[in-house]
């Protein structure tokens, strides 16, 4: 019972937003205005069924394509930083000096340095 009232709010949910981007695109004439409410649609529709995959979200909003959105790149942006955060440890352990991480990591010293202080 529980999955099926899931699969129906996630339904009336896509339709929804669905709904809204179709508004969007046929009555908002700025690019840029239009840009921003269908990150924000995106946005909410990201928060409210946090499982869905890229292709699913872009399936559901029948959206050309999700990864060019500014919210997808920040989150990729972020996931590469987290991943750059978890390696200076290990290149520390390894024998490599603040400066050489910065560097093969493509970060100013300030942030490996503060990194390696945590």
């Amino acid at each position: 019972m529980c999955l099926v009232a899931k699969k129906k709010g996630r339904e009336k949910i896509g339709k929804l937003a669905r709904q809204l981007v179709v508004r969007t695109n046929s009555e908002i004439t700025s690019p840029a205005l239009k840009e921003k409410v269908l990150q924000f649609i995106q946005t909410v529709v990201m928060d409210k069924l946090p499982n869905l995959s890229v292709k699913e979200l872009e399936a559901m909003l029948e959206l050309e394509s999700l990864r060019k959105s500014k919210v997808y790149l920040e989150g990729v942006e972020e996931g590469v930083l987290k991943q750059k955060m978890a390696t200076i440890p290990i290149l520390r352990e390894a024998g490599f000096t603040i400066e050489q991480i910065a560097e093969r990591l493509k970060l100013d010293v300030k942030t490996v340095q503060e990194n390696v202080k945590q």
